[in-house]
C-alpha cells in the first residue's frame, strides 16, 4: 500500500506511522505547501490530510484530486468541527472524515477500507479468478488453500490486480512497492526475483490467472 500524507499545521501520530512501519507499508510525510508537485506526478492508494485549520487550499486540494478522475482515496483528519468544513470536503470528494483524537489502530483500520473500496470495490475480501484475497488477514488463497506469500508478494499481487485492465512497468511497481527512492537504480534484479517467485507459488496452488511479461513495458495479470 502506498500512501500519503499531508500536514497543514498538525502531524501524522507518530503511533499511526509505527503501525505502518510495522506493516511495512510505504507512506511519504508532506507539508502541505509541498504536497502538490508530488501528487501532480505521482499516484496513491490513499492521501491522507492532517488539517487543523479549514484552510481554502486544504478545499482546493481535495477538488482537484477529485476533478482528475484518479483512484486515490482522499481522507481528512482534523479536529475542526466545524459543520460546514466537513461537509465541504466529502462534497469535493473526501472518502472519509476523521477527528484528530481518533485512536491510530482506528485510522488505519479507516484508511484500508477507503483503499478497498477505491481500489478493488470490496469490503473485506476481494475475489480474482479462484483467488480468494483476505484483506483482514493480508492472505490470500486458491479457494480454501492458503498460498504463503510474502509482504513483498503479496503487495504486488494487490498492484496487478488493482491496475488489471492495463499493462504495468516495473518501474512503477517497484515505485509502488518500495517508494520513490528505487526510481533511479540500475537493476531490477530484485523484483524480477520477487515476481518469479509469485509466479510459481500461484502456478503450484493452481491459481486460474496468469502474470504476462509485456515484451517493453511490464506485466499484466489476467484471468485464465
Amino acid at each position: 500500500m502506498k500512501l500519503l500524507f499531508i500536514e497543514n499545521e498538525i502531524s501524522v501520530p507518530e503511533e499511526l506511522k509505527s503501525i505502518l512501519k510495522k506493516e511495512e507499508c510505504n507512506f511519504e510525510v508532506l507539508s502541505l505547501g509541498k504536497a502538490s508537485s508530488k501528487f501532480n506526478n505521482n499516484e496513491f492508494d490513499c492521501i491522507v490530510f492532517f488539517t487543523k485549520s479549514s484552510t481554502l487550499n486544504v478545499l482546493e486540494s481535495i477538488s482537484q484530486l477529485n476533478t482528475e478522475n484518479r483512484t486515490d482515496g482522499i481522507m481528512v483528519v482534523s479536529d475542526i468541527k466545524e459543520t460546514d468544513f466537513i461537509v465541504k470536503c466529502f462534497d469535493l470528494g473526501a472518502d472519509d472524515f476523521c477527528e484528530y483524537s481518533t485512536p491510530a489502530v482506528v485510522l488505519n483500520a479507516k484508511i484500508n477500507a477507503v483503499v478497498r473500496r477505491k481500489k478493488y470495490n470490496a469490503k473485506s475480501k476481494l475475489y480474482f479468478a479462484n483467488l480468494v484475497i483476505d484483506f483482514y488477514l493480508k492472505q490470500v488463497c486458491v479457494w480454501d488453500k492458503k498460498i504463503n506469500l510474502t509482504k513483498k508478494e503479496y503487495d504486488i499481487l494487490l498492484y496487478l490486480i488493482a491496475n488489471k485492465e492495463s499493462s504495468v512497468t516495473k518501474e512503477s511497481i517497484a515505485e509502488y512497492v518500495w517508494g520513490d527512492y528505487l526510481k533511479n537504480i540500475d537493476s531490477y534484479d530484485f523484483l524480477f526475483a520477487h515476481i518469479k517467485n509469485l509466479k510459481s507459488k500461484l502456478k503450484t496452488a493452481k491459481g486460474e490467472l496468469v502474470i504476462k511479461n509485456i515484451y517493453g513495458i511490464g506485466y499484466q495479470i489476467e484471468e485464465l
